[in-house]
């Protein structure tokens, strides 16, 4: 009988050994799924970071752009000054064309009057 006691709690010391080890193998499949979902966590974040940084990049499109913008306009302004300067040029000449035109007229009737005086002296002289 006592054989049998003793086969019996031998075999309840394995069955404990055996839910021990069956426990362990549970906490290493529960550390592994930690580790696993540590990985999932770095990866999303490795994620997010590359996301941010695809946003940055595309910020410093747009303000590129934008600044490409801003010197195209001003270009534009810069011709627009240019084209009114011109502008601004011919009427001068214009202006200056036409005061000599009002000069070459007053030369004109400065000579008619020279004429004019001339034909007056030649008509005293003849009396």
């Amino acid at each position: 009988m006592e054989e049998k006691g003793v086969k019996m709690k031998e075999k309840d010391v394995k069955m404990e050994d055996k839910d021990v080890k069956m426990e362990e193998k549970g906490v290493k499949m529960e550390e592994k799924d930690v580790k696993m979902e540590e990985k999932d966590v770095k990866m999303e974040e490795k994620g997010v970071k590359m996301k941010e940084k695809d946003v940055k990049m595309e910020d410093k499109d747009v303000k590129m752009e934008e600044k490409g913008v801003k010197m195209e306009e001003k270009d534009v302004k810069m011709e627009e000054k240019d084209v009114k300067m011109e502008e601004k040029g011919v009427k001068m000449e214009q202006k200056d064309v036409k005061m000599e035109e009002k000069g070459v007229k007053m030369e004109e009737k400065d000579v008619k009057m020279e004429e004019k005086d001339v034909k007056m002296e030649e008509r005293d002289r003849g009396r």
